[in-house]
């Protein structure tokens, strides 16, 4: 199965690119940064290129901000001044990889500044509202510790630990996290909502996961597992359904789960089903399915009001999907040499803009 065969690909990709997919990322003026290549290439999975800003049609790319090993872009500040990204420093030969966030003016001349380097994985990074940073750390094989760095002081403070994924809200205060603790051979997951960095204030969910969902969350990049709408009222989940414990059923392809925090309702959008991605305006999910008759990946839009869904014409074999804007988005597909060709769809009147070849 093609889908199969992306969730084997993220894998193998991210034994050296610890969680970072190169993914366009939307800020909050309409602009998307990610990375190409020197020749104007794209990658999802990138180990070398120059950080760039889609405005409109066009590519400006920001000369000193540069991959050093494979990375992405990690998010956007509220104003749309500033980026994060994150790359992985390879060092010299024998050497320990060092994870590496760096921020950067979203201007041609800007030079970016070192957030923070560590041995540790950063899983993801995200602007708060106070002029901090959150940065999920992963030190072991699952569960990592959420900080939040003061770039004034070079200090952190500690916010949540057994951690394994985060999601900060539109306010730029409420922070989602998905916070788990082995039990045997199952693991108890808590989708969990903090408001202004303190006490858990509310449990949305609770889940029994298997391994295999645990070390997946491990591996691959998180866009393409979880995500929460923009008001926190929605949160899309890829799961593993596994019912037999001894002897051990593993599915090439998780399920996908949305769960209404509001209704403290949840439904199995798809037995099939990775890369689930919210619009800005919290009004469609958008995510990757296959259908049983021919296991072909398409792109799926579902209405949240409504519930209705509808297959995007022409993403048939895509290989990831994000919002560029309210009612457009962006497709992956996976071209020669591990490169791919990145289009943007206009879900409203169905027209299909290259953006790289």
């Amino acid at each position: 199965m093609k889908a199969r065969a992306l969730l084997l690909l993220g894998v193998l990709s991210l034994a050296g690119c610890l969680f970072s997919a190169n993914q366009p990322v939307l800020g909050p003026t309409g602009d998307a940064a990610l990375f190409l290549a020197d020749d104007g290439a794209y990658a999802l999975f990138a180990e070398t290129g120059t950080l760039c800003v889609l405005r409109g049609d066009e590519f400006v790319s920001i000369p000193a901000a540069t991959l050093f090993g494979p990375g992405g872009v990690a998010d956007w500040s509220r104003d749309g001044a500033e980026i994060l990204y994150t790359t992985l420093d390879e060092g010299d030969e024998f050497a320990e990889y060092d994870s590496v966030l760096f921020r950067v003016a979203a201007a041609a001349d800007a030079v970016p500044k070192e957030v923070l380097r560590s041995e540790d994985a950063i899983v993801r990074a995200a602007f708060a509202a106070d002029g901090g940073i959150l940065v999920l750390r992963l030190a072991g094989e699952s569960f990592g510790v959420l900080e939040r760095l003061d770039p004034a002081t070079g200090g952190g403070s500690r916010l949540a630990e057994d951690v394994v994924g985060f999601h900060l809200g539109a306010d730029r205060e409420t922070v989602t996290l998905i916070v788990a603790e082995k039990v045997g051979p199952l693991v108890l997951a808590r989708v969990v909502r903090f408001a202004e960095y303190g006490e858990p204030r509310a449990t949305v969910a609770s889940l029994v996961w298997s391994e295999q969902t645990l070390s997946t969350y491990s591996l691959l990049p998180h866009g393409f597992l979880w995500d929460v709408d923009p008001s926190g009222r929605f949160v899309a989940l890829c799961v593993y359904d596994q019912v037999l414990i001894d002897p051990v059923h593993e599915d090439e392809v998780p399920a996908l789960y949305l769960i209404d925090t509001r209704e403290a309702t949840s439904d199995r959008l798809t037995r099939i089903g990775i890369a689930p991605c919210f619009s800005p305006d919290g009004a469609a999910l958008a995510y990757i399915t296959a259908a049983a008759e021919d296991d072909v990946p398409r792109v799926v839009v579902r209405d949240l009001a409504s519930g209705e869904t509808a297959t995007v014409a022409g993403s048939e074999d895509v290989a990831i999907c994000s919002w560029l804007g309210v009612g457009v988005l962006a497709l992956g597909f996976e071209a020669d040499d591990d490169r791919h060709r990145l289009v943007r769809v206009d879900l409203g009147t169905g027209e299909t803009t290259v953006l790289v070849e």
